[in-house]
C-alpha cells in the first residue's frame, strides 16, 4: 500500500446540529483479543465530528483471497542419508492403535526428494528384529515433493490392539533403522509402538502441503475507538463516531471497502453495511479517520442502559459502549399473578 489518503486533511469536520455528550471505549491490541480482558470504561469526550461522512451502503461478508501457491516440485535429486537427521517424534493418541511419527529433517546445503515406499526395521528388546515396508498411502494427499535445506519428510509408524491387548503377546518397538532412497540408513530411537496383532505397519514418505497464504484482509492490525452519545431517544437514529486508527508503521489495506455490523445489544440486527471508504484504499501509517455512523434505535427497545456493538467484517472490533435508551414504547413486563 503505497498512496497516501489524499484530501482527507482538506474536508471540513461535518458535526451535528446539537453536539452531544459522548461515551468513548478505546481497545488496547490485547483487550481487543483477549477474552479475559476487563469491560471497558466509558469516558465523557467532546461533541462528535467525522472525518467522513455516513452513507447508506449495502455491504456483503468478506471471503479472503488466497494468494496463488507455487507448485510443488519433485524433480531434485533422491535424499541420501547423509542429507538427513531425525527432527523430532509425535505419538498420536488413537483408542485402538499406537503408533510414532517420525520427522526426518534436511540437513544439507542442497534440495533433495524423500518418497516413494518406506523400507524399514524395527526393534524391540529382546525380539528379533521386523522388516516392514510399505505400499500406496492410505489417504491420497499423503504424497511427498522436493525438500527444501531445512525442510522435512514424514514417516508414519502404527500397530493396532483391536484385536484386544488381555491375552496377546505384547511386543514395545523403541526404535527403526530407515533405508534411503538415495543410500544410506537413518536410524530413529525413541518410538513408541506397541504390537499385539494386526501390524505393525509404515506408510510411505509424505509431506505435509503448506498452508495457502491469503491476502491481507482490510483494516487488518487497525484501531477501532467508538463514541456515541450518553443517552438516545427509543424509535430514532442517532449519530455516533467511529474513528479507525494505523498504529503500524506501514500503510493497512482498505480495499476491497470493509463492511461492519453495528447494533444495540441484544437487538442484533446482522445486516451488513459498507463504510463509507469515498475512494479511499489505505490507511497511512499513523493516520486516523473518523467515519459518521448511523443507528435506528427500535421504538420497542427497552428503556436503560444498552451495548452499543461496531464490528468490522473482516477483523476484530471495539468493545462496546454503554449508551442509555429513553423513551420506550415498551410495555414494562407485570409480574404473574400469585397463585390462588
Amino acid at each position: 500500500m503505497t498512496a497516501l489518503l489524499a484530501g482527507c486533511a482538506s474536508v471540513p469536520a461535518a458535526r451535528p446540529s446539537t453536539p452531544a455528550p459522548l461515551l468513548s471505549a478505546t481497545p488496547s491490541a490485547a483487550a481487543s483479543l483477549s477474552p479475559t480482558a476487563p469491560p471497558p470504561q466509558p469516558s465523557a469526550t467532546s461533541a462528535p465530528g467525522w472525518d467522513v461522512a455516513w452513507a447508506d451502503l449495502p455491504g456483503s461478508h468478506y471471503e479472503p483471497t488466497a494468494l496463488p501457491s507455487p507448485p510443488l516440485t519433485t524433480s531434485a535429486p533422491a535424499c541420501t542419508a547423509a542429507q538427513l537427521a531425525p527432527a523430532g517424534l509425535f505419538h498420536p493418541g488413537d483408542t485402538e492403535d499406537s503408533g510414532s511419527i517420525v520427522r526426518l529433517r534436511n540437513v544439507s546445503s542442497t534440495p533433495c526428494l524423500l518418497s516413494g515406499p518406506v523400507r524399514a526395521v524395527l526393534h524391540a528388546d529382546g525380539e528379533r528384529p521386523m522388516n516392514l515396508s510399505s505400499h500406496t498411502p492410505a489417504w491420497s494427499d499423503r504424497t511427498s515433493f522436493d525438500m527444501r535445506p531445512g525442510e522435512w519428510t514424514l514417516v508414519w509408524f502404527s500397530a493396532s490392539s483391536g484385536c484386544g491387548t488381555s491375552t496377546k503377546a505384547r511386543s514395545d518397538y523403541t526404535s527403526a533403522d530407515i533405508a534411503i532412497p538415495g543410500g544410506g540408513v537413518v536410524t530413529v530411537r525413541g518410538l513408541q509402538l506397541t504390537h499385539y496383532c494386526g501390524g505393525p505397519s509404515v506408510g510411505a514418505f509424505y509431506r505435509i502441503h503448506p498452508d495457502p497464504v491469503y491476502v491481507p484482509a482490510p483494516l487488518a492490525g487497525a484501531t477501532f475507538t467508538v463514541e456515541a452519545p450518553k443517552t438516545v431517544t427509543a424509535g430514532t437514529s442517532f449519530d455516533f463516531v467511529v474513528a479507525i486508527g494505523n498504529p503500524t508503521t506501514h500503510a493497512i489495506t482498505m480495499a476491497p471497502c470493509p463492511s461492519y455490523m453495528d447494533f444495540l445489544s441484544p437487538f442484533v440486527d446482522k445486516t451488513f453495511h459498507e463504510l463509507n471508504c469515498h475512494g479511499r484504499t489505505t490507511l497511512s501509517a499513523g493516520q486516523t479517520l473518523r467515519f459518521q455512523m448511523r443507528l435506528a434505535v427500535p421504538a420497542a427497545e427497552t428503556d436503560g442502559p444498552e451495548k452499543l456493538v461496531w464490528l468490522p467484517d473482516s477483523t476484530y472490533g471495539s468493545p462496546p459502549v454503554i449508551v442509555t435508551v429513553v423513551g420506550s414504547t415498551a410495555t414494562p413486563s407485570q409480574p404473574s399473578p400469585a397463585a390462588s
